[in-house]
């Protein structure tokens, strides 16, 4: 299949048949992964692959109860992992650099990379894939459950298997919106309607009447709904303190 093609079409599964995938299989996600560019040839980062039923389970329950976790076949926890190199400079008497920040950072862009290798590998194989950003919010318990030593933090989890169905591709905002020439062009009122315009009449077409959340108020916009309703409470105040402390614990420098 065209590389073209497959971005043209690619679309978040959710919906995953039970058949397993082959060693081969997972094989070629993993060269894929591998052969995705890293800072300093370092490849600061590592996978954990999640079979086991029972573990998918535990998992799935940690990462705000998503079901997906548990039907894919195949569950990819991707994780920032200072560790395994901190051990080779410390062997080889070179000096420890990369537990900062920038290390850090590092790190997680070699994730993207990695990992964005892999849901286009699987596409190529007629598999579908869904990322799991709640990974981050759930990295100290999961870090905790998976025996994780000092500097790996766990950041991304990627489901991996056969589509059920295949969803739509979902649209994109426009390019202004993400593309800047030579310097960074600010917005006006008028162009963000216009850039979200389109999201937010497909929302009102859907939920003509709005949305009523939990404790009564009405929600009649997708801002609203995205940052009060899907997003709402305190769930995201927890999610990043518990991806801080699980940072904090894993004895990354961030003073």
């Amino acid at each position: 299949m065209d590389l073209f093609d497959i971005l043209e079409k690619r679309a978040s599964v959710r919906s995953f048949r039970d058949d397993p995938l082959t060693g081969e299989q997972v094989a070629t996600l993993l060269h894929a992964a591998e052969r995705a560019p890293t800072a300093g040839n370092l490849q600061d980062y590592s996978i954990v692959l999640v079979t086991c039923l029972d573990l998918k389970a535990k998992l799935a329950e940690l990462c705000w109860k998503q079901p997906f976790i548990k039907k894919a076949p195949l569950f990819m926890i991707f994780n920032i992992d200072q560790h395994r190199s901190s051990l080779w400079i410390e062997r080889s008497g070179g000096r420890k650099v990369f537990d900062g920040p920038t290390g850090f950072a590092r790190s997680f862009m070699d994730i993207g990379i990695a990992s964005e290798n892999v849901v286009l590998a699987a596409e190529s194989l007629g598999l579908g894939s869904v990322y799991i950003a709640i990974v981050a919010g759930a990295a100290r318990s999961i870090r905790q459950l998976l025996g994780y030593p000092p500097l790996v933090v766990p950041v991304l989890g990627l489901c991996v298997g056969w589509p059920d169905k295949r969803p739509q591709p979902k649209p994109r905002l426009p390019l202004r919106a993400i593309v800047h020439r030579d310097r960074y062009q600010d917005f006006s009122g008028e162009e963000i309607d216009r850039i979200y315009g389109a999201r937010e009449s497909a929302w009102k077409q859907a939920n003509p009447q709005g949305l009523t959340l939990p404790d009564g108020r009405i929600v009649k916009s997708l801002s609203q709904w995205t940052t009060l309703g899907h997003y709402g409470g305190d769930i995201v105040a927890q999610w990043d303190e518990e991806f801080v402390e699980a940072i904090r614990e894993a004895g990354f420098r961030f003073e």
